[in-house]
């Protein structure tokens, strides 16, 4: 929020409390604090000869939470309480506190001196405010520590992905920007607060691999899946490759031929073994095809051969069912090829892999 705006909100404040006080008066001195959905306010009118507790006007309470939620910083938070004072003469006083802890059960006029007694709000609602407007580590306070930092977990998986020499468009993490990876990715998705989830994606499928509380327990295991060995590439001269695809050329036809006839979605078939398959991008998603389709074929976003894509290169080793379609025409591409879906209990083309399904080949020449 801009300082205009923040600046003309306290101003309709001022006047709404201003215009609820009958009769003479010489100051009204307001204390409001949120946690989550949650509030709570104390409102002193100071007349020459006394001074009550009054009602915080509902218009105020609006303008108020609105107030709290167009200040919120990304990583900074937001105010936990503001003090806001109105004189007759039309002076204005206004103090945020974004560190200092509110009681809205304190005895004493201030918010800020604590109680005898356990707080309100309790940890449990500052810790849920807290996961509506989150603070990283520089903004955090002992009080309101985070039982993790939004983003933090996160940002050090990148890191590590990053000296392990796996391509970022492979890994999705929560803010990244899902049109600018490849297509098939592994993602750490943020559903909402403790609920973190790792899936495979693929041509705007997704197959979960998890679900977890919280944001390092998710990239936790992605690590662990990204970086599980795997078999060690066989090499196998291209020559050898095409020998393969050009001596299984009738059959391949003939299986495009009853896919095609099955409509959308294709048909369940066993692989067949022996021959060369591969994929775009990285190892992870939920297709593959056969071996050196054309690109415009295959119905590929531009970014699917982004910095660090490569052309991996499989030969099945077992005839496990998978489901058999006919690439659709998509981003501009004419689409047409034959590509095949893993199906259960396989959840991505990298646990093919892993279990020895698809061996990895190094293409020599």
């Amino acid at each position: 929020m801009d300082h205009g705006a923040q600046a003309e909100l306290l101003t309709r404040i001022s006047r709404a409390l201003a215009e609820a006080v009958t009769g003479e008066w010489q100051q009204v001195h307001l204390q409001w604090s949120q946690a989550s959905t949650q509030h709570s306010g104390r409102l002193l009118l100071v007349r020459e000869d006394a001074a009550t507790w009054e009602q915080v006007p509902d218009e105020v309470t609006r303008m108020l939470i609105e107030l709290r939620a167009a200040m919120a910083d990304p990583g900074a938070g937001t105010w936990l309480l503001i003090t806001h004072t109105v004189t007759s003469g039309g002076e204005v006083t206004t103090h945020y506190s974004f560190d200092e802890r509110p009681y809205w059960n304190s005895p004493e006029p201030s918010m800020l001196v604590a109680p005898h007694a356990p707080p309100v709000p309790s940890d449990a609602q500052w810790q849920a405010d807290l996961r509506r407007f989150p603070r990283d580590r520089e903004h955090a306070v002992a009080w309101l520590a985070p039982e993790e930092f939004e983003g933090e977990a996160a940002g050090q998986l990148r890191a590590g992905l990053d000296q392990w020499g796996h391509p970022r468009g492979g890994v999705v993490l929560p803010g990244d920007r899902p049109e600018e990876a490849f297509e098939g990715t592994v993602e750490v998705v943020r559903y909402g607060p403790r609920h973190y989830g790792v899936q495979v994606a693929d041509f705007g499928q997704h197959v979960l691999l998890g679900e977890y509380e919280t944001e390092r327990a998710a990239c936790d295991m992605a690590w662990q899946y990204l970086t599980a060995p795997m078999p060690p590439p066989v090499p196998v001269a291209a020559a050898e490759l095409q020998a393969r695809l050009t001596a299984a050329r009738d059959s391949l036809a003939e299986l495009a031929s009853r896919v095609s006839a099955a409509g959308p979605g294709g048909m369940i078939t066993n692989l067949a073994t022996g021959l060369p398959y591969d994929r775009l991008g990285t190892v992870d998603g939920l297709y593959f095809y056969v071996w050196n389709t054309p690109w415009e074929q295959r119905s590929l976003p531009p970014s699917a051969w982004g910095p660090g894509a490569a052309q991996v290169t499989f030969v099945a080793a077992q005839a496990v069912e998978v489901q058999a379609e006919i690439a659709p025409g998509w981003f501009g591409q004419p689409g047409g090829g034959l590509r095949f879906h893993v199906e259960e209990p396989a959840r991505g083309v990298r646990e093919l892999v892993r279990s020895g399904v698809l061996r990895p080949v190094i293409v020599t020449r």
